[in-house]
Formats: C-alpha cells, sequence, structure tokens
C-alpha cells in the first residue's frame, strides 16, 4: 500500500510543480509584454512631440506671413515622412490652411 501512496504524492508533486512553472512563465510573460509595451509607447510619444516641435519651427514664418504656398509645400513634405500620417491646418475660424 506504500507503493502506491508513495506514486500519488510524487505525481501530485510533479502536477504542482508543473503548475507553479506554467503560472510563473506566464506572469513573467505577461509583465515583460506590459513593460516593452510601455517602454515602446513612450519612445513613440517623444517621436510624436520632436514631430511636432520640428512642424511647429519650419512653418512659423510661413504662419506668420499667411504664405498658403509654403505651407502647403512644407505640410506634404512631412506627410510623406514614415512618422507622419498626415497634417492639418486650419486657422481659428476653422479654415484650412
Amino acid at each position: 500500500m506504500s507503493t502506491i501512496r508513495t506514486q500519488s504524492i510524487s505525481k501530485s508533486l510533479t502536477i504542482s510543480l508543473v503548475a507553479a512553472i506554467v503560472v510563473i512563465s506566464l506572469a513573467f510573460s505577461t509583465l515583460n509584454y506590459y513593460l516593452i509595451s510601455e517602454r515602446e509607447k513612450a519612445w513613440l510619444r517623444g517621436k510624436a512631440d520632436e514631430s511636432i516641435r520640428s512642424i511647429a519651427r519650419t512653418l512659423e514664418v510661413p504662419l506668420w506671413n499667411i504664405d498658403r504656398r509654403s505651407i502647403h509645400a512644407i505640410c506634404t513634405y512631412y506627410s510623406q515622412s514614415e512618422w507622419i500620417e498626415a497634417v492639418k491646418l486650419s486657422d481659428p475660424s476653422g479654415e484650412i490652411l
């Protein structure tokens, strides 16, 4: 009878050990995914802020002079970037520049 009981205990211990390893691995993988995602989001936000500052500096004089041809050319140039999908500028009344 002791042989049957020993096998049951070792089988239970093996199942518990495997389950613990799976749970720990899943928790580690989830945490790793979350941390990498947050790091990439922060990098992307930084890149977006950098692009916005660059566009604002470039458009400062054409906007001041309301030079629509230059504004259009600059916005077209920036919208061809792999990081910028589109550039849309409008005045306070809503008219698109």
